[in-house]
């Protein structure tokens, strides 16, 4: 109409595009695409289980998915996510997650980042190319990117995934009892491999890249 602009008010509302709450399970998305959310998908209790998210694009946002327990998420794009180290392509993951054929670029935080809770996470033939770089607001540890952080409560599962492009750390291991084993990490700036302290059981082992480091 011919109103004046600056008399106009606009509520925007910066949350997530799709949050699932309390026992808000067995759902399935398949085909969507994910845009300008905080996160495309937020599972906000632990207990929504056995959901399945396949063949979807999460794209432009601060976070791909977060949350999940027991569930399925396979053959799924995630680009450009996040403007600092804090966001991540796939955050979390609670406890029995698969995440697997999925691909992962222009991630700032992590493509992965299995965080505090997560416990028997399988991670299996994902690509992760190049990270984001320019824009990325990281004055603690400036200039680090890391493909996938394999945290939690261990027990995890890391084989057969793909990592290039030029992340800091291909794979930063701080969790007990967990096996990394054929993947493939390609340029890696510092390190292909960190293994953090106090962590106990693990196995690695067919590892392509001999770049490694262990925090005592």
């Amino acid at each position: 109409d011919d109103a004046d602009p600056n008399e106009h008010e606009i509520y925007v509302a910066f949350d997530s595009i799709v949050k699932l709450m309390g026992s808000a399970s067995y759902r399935v998305f398949e085909g969507l695409t994910f845009e300008h959310g905080y996160a495309g998908l937020k599972w906000q209790s632990p207990d929504s289980q056995h959901n399945v998210v396949r063949n979807c694009l999460f794209v432009n946002s601060n976070m791909g998915i977060g949350g999940g327990s027991h569930s399925l998420i396979e053959h799924c794009a995630f680009y450009n996510i996040g403007p600092s180290k804090f966001e991540h392509g796939i955050y979390d993951g609670q406890e029995g997650t698969t995440i697997r054929y999925c691909h992962f670029e222009r991630i700032s935080g992590g493509a992965l980042h299995l965080y505090k809770k997560p416990k028997d996470i399988t991670v299996c033939y994902n690509t992760i190319g190049p990270p984001k770089r320019e824009h990325v607001v990281d004055p603690a540890f400036a200039g680090m990117h890391v493909g996938i952080y394999a945290w939690g409560r261990g027990g995890h599962r890391v084989r057969h995934n793909v990592i290039y492009g030029g992340h800091s750390v291909g794979i930063s291991l701080f969790a007990p009892n967990s096996v990394v084993e054929h993947n493939t990490i390609v340029g890696t700036t510092r390190w292909g491999l960190l293994l953090l302290r106090g962590m106990a059981g693990n196995r690695v082992t067919k590892f392509s890249n001999g770049c490694y480091k262990l925090m005592q």
